[in-house]
């Protein structure tokens, strides 16, 4: 079976977006919808944009999608200035949820700054409708490259931004921090400084 083979058809829907708490490493995007149409054969795709501080835990996603694609995917164990170079990730995804899908999002500790906190945005590119006569996995996994290519047909007049407000380290509590830092280890040297000398008494000549 060649992509010729299979049939779908990718309409743009209206949906709305919402991040939820306000504060947090841990929050949780909630895409609502409806679908105008039977649902047995045809799928929800959802299709947005995360600043290199935020990221999606793809196996999380395992049980939540039919198929998704994080392009780069974030590493989680690079340094900060990798990740940020490395730019935005795509975030597409395929559910078969009926009319809302909730997926976790979870942030990095951002480089320090004037604030405490640095806005950073998620775009939401575009929210369309799926339909097809195979089997949707087949479709995601055999013709990955078709299937992009189509749904880039079917996009939302206006894509929605929302800021989230990543924690970040302050600059002026770095000097507070350094200065904290000398002192505990003045009192380290000095405790094992008095450890020492009670263990080795100085013995006097008679």
């Amino acid at each position: 079976m060649t992509a010729s083979n299979v049939h779908w058809q990718l309409t743009a829907i209206d949906c709305s977006f919402t991040l939820q708490p306000a504060h947090g490493f841990h929050r949780q995007a909630t895409f609502a919808y409806q679908l105008d149409v039977d649902a047995s054969n045809c799928s929800v795709v959802l299709d947005f944009a995360l600043a290199p501080l935020a990221f999606i835990d793809s196996f999380e996603l395992d049980d939540l999608t039919v198929f998704h694609s994080i392009t780069p995917e974030s590493d989680t164990e690079a340094p900060l200035m990798h990740v940020e170079h490395n730019g935005d990730s795509n975030v597409l995804v395929v559910t078969d949820k009926p009319s809302v899908l909730n997926i976790p999002l979870h942030l990095r500790y951002g480089r320090p700054g004037a604030s405490r906190y640095d806005a950073r945005p998620i775009e939401h590119l575009s929210c369309s409708v799926l339909c097809h006569d195979k089997d949707l996995t087949w479709i995601a996994s055999s013709s990955s490259r078709h299937f992009q290519h189509n749904r880039s047909k079917a996009t939302s007049d206006a894509s929605q931004r929302h800021y989230v407000q990543v924690p970040i380290g302050h600059l002026p509590d770095l000097s507070f921090i350094e200065s904290l830092t000398s002192f505990i280890l003045c009192l380290a040297a000095t405790a094992l400084l008095f450890v020492f000398i009670s263990h080795n008494p100085i013995r006097t000549l008679s």
